[in-house]
């Protein structure tokens, strides 16, 4: 699979934010009925992509994709700096650094899914709240 075909993780971490976090909030509804709508939304949102907010590994993706340049879509950028930096550092230190090398960590990928599965049910400590 390719990024040129599909989304990736990089991609749908800043979409997600950006809603939730800054377009939405933003929009001002007169209409009872559109804002229960609107209510609505968000709440699925946010119970559908949760994950993304707890688990750094979808930050430190979209913090390293050369195609987001600006991040002014994150709050506190500072913070998530900080995190994904932790997240890189661990990565490598369990992954590619004790392996023997680059080369040695692409050949044994089950490290890695290991890790994922992990990473992925344990919240990070201060993520963005929704």
């Amino acid at each position: 699979m390719s990024g040129r075909n599909y989304i990736t993780i990089s991609l749908l971490y800043p979409a997600i934010y950006t809603t939730l976090n800054t377009i939405y909030p933003k929009r001002v509804v007169e209409n009872a009925d559109i804002n229960i709508l609107k209510q609505e939304i968000v709440k699925n949102l946010r119970g559908r992509f949760g994950y993304l907010f707890s688990n750094d590994m979808y930050l430190a993706c979209t913090l390293l994709d050369h195609r987001n340049r600006n991040f002014e879509f994150i709050l506190n950028i500072k913070e998530c700096l900080e995190r994904a930096k932790a997240y890189i550092i661990k990565f490598y230190n369990e992954r590619i650094e004790k392996s023997g090398g680059i080369a040695d960590a692409q050949k044994n990928p089950t490290r890695s899914q290991a890790y994922n599965t992990n990473q992925a049910t344990q919240p990070s400590e201060g993520h963005p709240k929704l």
